[in-house]
């Protein structure tokens, strides 16, 4: 096994157990960081970013076809620790990612591309060098979106807060989670309430208030 290999096989198993169980990972023993007859990116990669404007040092693993990044990739911080997953196609998010921090899930969601229009539209492009008109085309525009359902996660216990439904970067729905155990301690709360409990006296409203 190369060294880089290596390291990357060691990083990658500081991404835990659970995470390796569930994903099929890109072969780090094929040899990294490659380039197509036309210099573009191919295969398997790994890319590092140092520390800049505040945002930590990490490093991506994942694998490129003609120069676009597809299927998964890994982000990892300094410390080893996982940062995300997501999933591309024609070098944008496409499909399910998973967020991390320290290592512990605390959002998943999926996004979708979606292309704006389908026929190929064109337009007139003036040279001045040559004096001469010519038509261009320009291809439908594709953004990736956020569709389908997001969850978030408490980051120290695991537990599912709340749920998100989108539809083409809409939401649509929101349901925000509270367990039985939440909602027996809550009503404790608010039974303790001075006011709840009688200690205080209600007063009420004035009259230019409430006319």
């Amino acid at each position: 096994m190369r060294k880089g290999s290596f390291f990357i096989l060691v990083l990658l198993l500081c991404l835990g157990l659970d995470v390796l169980a569930q994903e099929k990972l890109p072969d780090t023993n094929s040899p990294l960081n490659k380039l197509d007859a036309k210099g573009k990116r191919t295969g398997t990669w790994w890319i590092s970013t140092p520390a800049v404007r505040g945002e930590p040092a990490r490093g991506e693993l994942g694998n490129y076809d003609q120069g676009e990044k597809v299927g998964k990739w890994y982000a990892i911080d300094n410390e080893g620790e996982i940062v995300s997953v997501e999933t591309f196609k024609f070098d944008m998010r496409d499909g399910e990612v998973r967020y991390y921090t320290k290592g512990v899930l605390y959002c998943s969601g999926m996004y979708k591309l979606f292309t704006q229009g389908t026929d190929v539209d064109s337009i007139i492009v003036y040279d001045p060098g040559k004096d001469e008109e010519y038509l261009v085309g320009l291809k439908p525009e594709t953004y990736s979106m956020r569709h389908g359902m997001w969850r978030f996660y408490d980051e120290i216990s695991g537990k599912l807060l709340r749920e998100e439904e989108y539809q083409a970067d809409n939401l649509i729905y929101k349901n925000v989670i509270v367990s039985p155990s939440d909602s027996v301690a809550n009503k404790k709360h608010v039974e303790a309430l001075p006011h709840n409990k009688g200690k205080y006296k209600k007063r009420n409203a004035p009259k230019e208030v409430l006319n």
